[in-house]
């Protein structure tokens, strides 16, 4: 495995210098690996305690469950360089030479230091090199033994410091399947480690002396100490560290934990602890401090990590904990995983999206229980907008890290330690019994999310937010919506209106031609056009009358701003004359077949799951005769003596000339056909 620093040593409030200046070098008896600035940045003959750069940030490993061979230590920088393409990121890093045991691997297009892919960096960690320090660069010549030449054309600079970083690895190792291996390092710096004001200056004419002029025996001790370290951490007294819960699943806990990994423990014991919710201060809600005491083993297992709990009461709330068993006793306890019930919690199903206050009236909401939970009572929360909405949530503690944004209901100081408990207000509470709610101040733009509060005081999880508009009343029958104004339309909108007279004539109808610019607007975040759907709640009935583009009734309007499922939900019945080609994405040449529907407002709102359809430019295209013979309608037969057949009176013909290039005046256009499940 390996440990890669990019040092970039500056100082924190200097944005744009000070990566490209490092030293990065090796301690190789004590296996660290370091990087520095070239000169500690000294303000004029001394350092500054706030600016300058005289500590070292170094890593080093401590311990491993395997039988490490070696420790490697590879360093390289990253440079720019013009070629007739313009500049590319290229890079250089010692290489040993080949030779027999050892024969050379390229690292490809990216100079010859730099392991960049997968298959460079793998080949690195597992090959044992320890690289000289960086400053030496200029002084390996071409005919060392051990090491490469270096492009002179970069040495001098990279032995002044340069952009570097560095890699640490530790191996070999083989890591069987469903297995772990435990590795423990060490970040960290000593001060000091440039003292001479005049470093840069010093080593770029003597940079052999490297070693003597900087305080690499400080950086040592330092080490030292982090090996002591170790032996803390190593001991099968500590905690087990890591336990957490990756999956649930019914009545099951998954749980998982750090692997000790090393041979000096026998397994680990598994304790689960009931909590008696009756002794919280929040009884939904697991107090984080809780520590409940242990007893027997729940389970006693081996080296396995991770463990499956089961046969837990759903209503009920745990503490689990693990510890290191050896063959001396039992280590300290984890610290615990607080489990909440398990007991599946569905939220309220909501029977709308949107609620409308219709002239004034009262907004209503109206759900169905959720399955399987014993309702004590809903909670009705609301939000000024959806922004605010998608911030709902759950109760929860925390130690204060929500508090710049939420306010707290609660807190507990525990050990020196305070925690806050937040909770949202409902703003209203409805009895479990009831499964509906009215809103006698509703404002605009509202949106409510609901949830259900079971007997055990469990709070389900947040239904789907259902959103509030305020329109007017509805007082007029008939909206007819068209788009028949187009100068290369198939219809001219005199006769369409005058159709609509004489059918709906005695009805308070209007008709809106889609291109009225003072009740049609652009979509939003498109170029499309939209009905302002407000304007169709006024009415009992929409008609879209699209004829055969469905520039009025397609996915575009209602993805954007939602007008027809808005105008279906507030009560207005709509009826739509068109190929919905709009909706279905077939072009107008498409061959006469069944054509699934995957759109979910069409399959939702019509039931339907597939159209034959027939595209109106099919026969002209493909040389056909100039005719519909599949799908034009020719009558509608009556399933009662009281309703007359309807026939198609091919006398009338209310196209303009340009249909003539697809269907002669004598047939009937086509028409689609659904198909419902």
């Amino acid at each position: 495995m390996g440990l890669y620093l990019d040092g970039d040593v500056k100082f924190a409030l200097d944005r744009y210098r000070g990566a490209d200046d490092d030293f990065a070098g090796g301690i190789r008896d004590e296996g660290i690996g370091y990087v520095i600035d070239n000169d500690g940045d000294p303000v004029g003959s001394h350092f500054d305690d706030s600016t300058s750069l005289t500590r070292a940030l170094a890593a080093k490993f401590l311990a491993s469950s395997f039988d490490a061979t070696d420790t490697s230590f590879n360093w390289w920088v990253m440079y720019w360089r013009q070629d007739t393409s313009g500049y590319i990121a290229d890079s250089f890093g010692p290489r040993e030479r080949p030779r027999s045991d050892k024969p050379w691997f390229d690292f490809g297009e990216h100079g010859i230091g730099r392991p960049a892919g997968r298959i460079n960096r793998f080949y690195m960690m597992a090959t044992p090199e320890w690289d000289y320090d960086q400053v030496f660069t200029k002084l390996i010549g071409p005919d060392d033994p051990i090491w490469l030449y270096p492009p002179q054309s970069l040495a001098a600079d990279v032995s002044d410091g340069y952009d570097t970083r560095f890699l640490l690895s530790l191996g070999s190792f083989e890591l069987p399947p469903d297995s772990s291996v435990r590795v423990l390092f060490s970040t960290f710096t000593a001060d000091s480690v440039i003292y001479r004001t005049d470093l840069d200056v010093f080593l770029s004419i003597l940079p052999e002396f490297y070693d003597q002029v900087i305080d690499l025996p400080e950086l040592a001790r330092i080490g030292k100490l982090a090996d002591s370290l170790a032996t803390l951490l190593l001991d099968p007294e500590m905690p087990v560290e890591g336990l957490r819960v990756v999956g649930q699943r019914q009545d099951t806990v998954f749980l998982q934990w750090d692997a000790w990994g090393f041979e000096n423990i026998d397994g680990y014991n598994l304790y689960v602890v009931p909590i008696d919710s009756a002794s919280l201060p929040h009884p939904q809600l697991p107090a984080p401090w809780l520590r409940p005491p242990v007893g027997e083993p729940f389970a006693v297992l081996g080296q396995q990590s991770r463990y499956a709990l089961t046969g837990l009461d759903p209503y009920r709330m745990y503490a689990v904990y693990v510890a290191h068993r050896t063959a001396t006793g039992v280590g300290r306890l984890s610290a615990p995983v607080l489990l909440p019930p398990l007991a599946a919690m569905p939220a309220p199903q909501v029977r709308q999206e949107y609620t409308f206050s219709i002239g004034g009236a009262p907004a209503a909401l109206s759900w169905q229980p959720p399955s399987g939970v014993t309702v004590d009572h809903y909670c009705v929360y609301r939000f000024p907008d959806t922004l605010a909405a998608a911030d709902a949530y759950h109760a929860f503690y925390d130690l204060g890290w929500a508090q710049p944004e939420l306010t707290p209901r609660d807190s507990f100081v525990v050990d020196t330690l305070t925690y806050y408990f937040y909770e949202m207000t409902p703003y209203a509470v409805i009895p479990g019994s009831d499964t509906s709610y009215f809103d006698y101040q509703p404002e605009e733009g509202t949106v409510y999310v609901l949830s259900a509060v079971d007997v055990h005081g469990y709070e389900t999880a947040f239904s789907e937010p259902v959103q509030l508009f305020d329109i007017p009343a509805r007082t007029k029958d008939i909206l007819v919506v068209t788009n028949s104004n187009l100068v290369d339309n198939f219809v001219s909108f005199d006769t369409v209106k005058a159709f609509y007279d004489s059918v709906l004539r005695g009805y308070d109808y209007d008709i809106v031609n889609y291109f009225d610019s003072s009740k049609i607007a652009y979509c939003h975040g498109s170029a499309y056009s939209c009905l302002d759907w407000k304007i169709q709640p006024r009415y009992r009935l929409v008609i879209y009358d699209d004829g055969l583009e469905d520039q009025v009734f397609n996915n575009i309007s209602e993805s954007e701003e939602h007008p027809y499922s808005r105008a279906l939900q507030s009560g207005t019945a709509l009826a739509v004359f068109g190929s919905m080609v709009g909706f279905t994405g077939r072009t107008n040449t498409a061959a006469p077949a069944w054509y699934p529907v995957n759109n979910a407002f069409l399959r939702q709102t019509f039931g339907i799951d597939s159209v034959y359809y027939t595209g109106f430019g099919y026969y002209a295209v493909n040389g056909m005769p100039s005719e519909d013979t599949l799908l034009g309608f020719v009558q509608a037969l009556p399933v009662a003596d009281s309703i007359p057949a309807v026939t198609y009176d091919t006398t009338r013909y209310p196209f303009t000339s340009r249909l003539l290039d697809f269907w002669p005046p004598d047939s009937p256009p086509s028409v689609a056909m659904f198909k419902t499940d």
